[in-house]
C-alpha cells in the first residue's frame, strides 16, 4: 500500500544518518590503516548515503591527499578542503614554504 511504502521511506532516511556513521567509521578505520582505496570507498558509500554528511566530505578529502590526488581532494572535498588543506599542507609539506606560499596565493 501507498501508506506502507510512505512509512518505509521515512524508516530509510532515519537511518541515513546511522548508516552514514558506520560508512565513516570503516572508512577512518581503513585511512588509519593505510587502506586509503577501501577508506575512499565507505567515505564516498557515506555520502552517497547521506549527502550532507560534512565528516565524510572532510576524510575523503583527507584520503586524497594522502593519495597525493590534490585535484581530486579539491574537487571531491564538498567545498571542506581549502584553508584546511593549504595549512596542513605547508605544515607536513618537504618542500620550502616560500614555494607552499606561492603555491596558495597563485
Amino acid at each position: 500500500t501507498e501508506y506502507g511504502k510512505s512509512i518505509f521511506g521515512e524508516f530509510q532516511k532515519e537511518q541515513q544518518p546511522r548508516r552514514a556513521k558506520k560508512h565513516v567509521r570503516k572508512g577512518y578505520n581503513h585511512y588509519k590503516d593505510n587502506r586509503l582505496k577501501e577508506a575512499l570507498q565507505e567515505f564516498s558509500l557515506a555520502i552517497e548515503t547521506q549527502p550532507q554528511n560534512a565528516e565524510a566530505y572532510f576524510w575523503r578529502a583527507r584520503t586524497f591527499i594522502r593519495m597525493e590526488q590534490y585535484d581530486n581532494a579539491m574537487a571531491h572535498g564538498g567545498g571542506l578542503v581549502g584553508g584546511y588543506w593549504t595549512l596542513d599542507e605547508i605544515l607536513n609539506d618537504p618542500f620550502e614554504i616560500e614555494d607552499a606560499l606561492a603555491m596558495i596565493w597563485t
